[in-house]
């Protein structure tokens, strides 16, 4: 066991030595050469509308504390609300007008309620 922490140990030290000596003679330029100039820096590209990689799966409407409401939950209630408010005015036998006008007001409320 010993012998393989000593083995280790010197391999570690014996890379570590060889890597600076590389680093260093590829960095030293040669006695009496001026200095090479910088190298030209590569105009920052701008960025394309769409992703290069990678896919929207889902949007995050809201964040409360460790939960997140994502834009499918959002829709799939604002589509629960809509049901619930036709069922209502089917039994009451409302107008067009008040359906509309019932849905405008509870939609205000529905990001609240997932909250």
């Amino acid at each position: 066991m010993k012998f393989r922490w000593l083995v280790f140990g010197f391999a570690l030290v014996c890379g570590v030595a060889l890597g600076q000596t590389q680093t260093q003679t590829q960095t030293r330029p040669p006695a009496g050469t001026p200095p090479a100039p910088p190298a030209p820096v590569a105009p920052a590209s701008r960025p394309s509308s769409t992703p290069a990689r990678g896919k929207i799966v889902e949007e995050i409407v809201a964040r409360v504390n460790n939960s997140i409401i994502t834009s499918a939950d959002y829709e799939r209630s604002k589509t629960e609300l809509i049901d619930d408010v036709r069922r209502e005015c089917t039994t009451e036998h409302c107008t067009q007008e008040q359906f509309e006008k019932t849905v405008r007001e509870k939609q205000k409320d529905v990001l609240r309620n997932l909250i």
